[in-house]
């Protein structure tokens, strides 16, 4: 008998030659399995496989662009006083929609369950952020409203178009936040430890 131990990609193999016409082994060879079962790594990876379906790709893209619009709107909304600004909706809320959309493809990139489970808990903090902001957008849009109506002589002002703006990409960073979570859930939480 001779037997030569190897190391390949991280797994150790081990491999016994026999002699000719020995049909069985021998009593002292050692019957241990020390790798997982192949039936384990199908679960794992269908249940992951889920999370692609979602297209966390494409989703990560849109939160990316999401994120560099209003950050781009944020910075013309600092030269007029507004609500968002003082409550920094228009910078805090780009960078977690970034860096979920960042997550979300690295994501698909890698299936991996530690990258599923960050870009799921970005995604879950984009929405909250995204929920916040078309909240204080609103409110803006509303305070804006009341003030311009109380004037006696209109004049022209970008402010409102500029929250208005705002308020439709965050309810659209917030349909996507919610759908890359999802998909993210559905992966994350199916699947076995």
């Amino acid at each position: 008998m001779s037997s030569s131990v190897s190391t390949d990609r991280g797994m150790v193999i081990i491999s016994q030659v026999y002699p000719q016409g020995q049909d069985t082994l021998p009593a002292f060879a050692p019957q241990t399995q020390s790798v997982l079962p192949a039936s384990h790594f199908p679960q794992m990876s269908s249940s992951l496989k889920r999370f692609q379906k979602g297209e966390p790709k494409a989703l990560g893209v849109v939160q990316i662009m999401v994120g560099q619009l209003i950050l781009i709107l944020g910075v013309f909304m600092i030269f007029q006083r507004s609500l968002s600004v003082y409550t920094g909706v228009p910078f805090w809320g780009p960078m977690a929609y970034i860096t979920s959309g960042a997550l979300s493809i690295a994501a698909d990139k890698k299936l991996k369950p530690s990258l599923v489970k960050a870009a799921l808990s970005m995604n879950i903090v984009s929405a909250v952020g995204a929920g916040i902001s078309i909240i204080v957008n609103f409110l803006q849009i509303l305070f804006d409203h009341s003030y311009y109506t109380t004037l006696i002589h209109l004049q022209f002002d970008s402010h409102p178009a500029i929250t208005g703006s705002a308020l439709i990409l965050s309810v659209l960073e917030f349909c996507v936040a919610i759908s890359s979570s999802v998909y993210g859930c559905k992966a994350v939480c199916n699947s076995d430890p």
